[in-house]
């Protein structure tokens, strides 16, 4: 399995997904540092190829990117647990 880590140092939701994987052993994926004083997030190619909402951190795995819940939708909504 490939994964990509599209992301930002200075994103603190960038640095939970980071983390995430180093605690899982996870050490076999691929960085993609998106410049966001550029505001790389939010170009065309980038809300068209990578996320549709111009945020980061965007995780693609074997080329394809997974599904992505909002941020706004409780947990429970999702089949999960507040």
């Amino acid at each position: 399995m490939q994964l990509e880590l599209f992301h930002h140092a200075a994103s603190t939701c960038s640095q939970k997904v980071r983390l995430c994987l180093a605690e899982k052993g996870v050490t076999d994926w691929v960085s993609r540092v998106v410049d966001l004083a550029a505001n790389e997030h939010l170009s065309p190619e980038y809300l068209r190829d990578i996320n549709a909402n111009g945020v980061v951190p965007a995780l693609r795995v074997d080329g394809r990117l997974p599904a992505v819940v909002p941020a706004e939708v409780p947990a429970d909504e999702r089949g999960g647990v507040r």
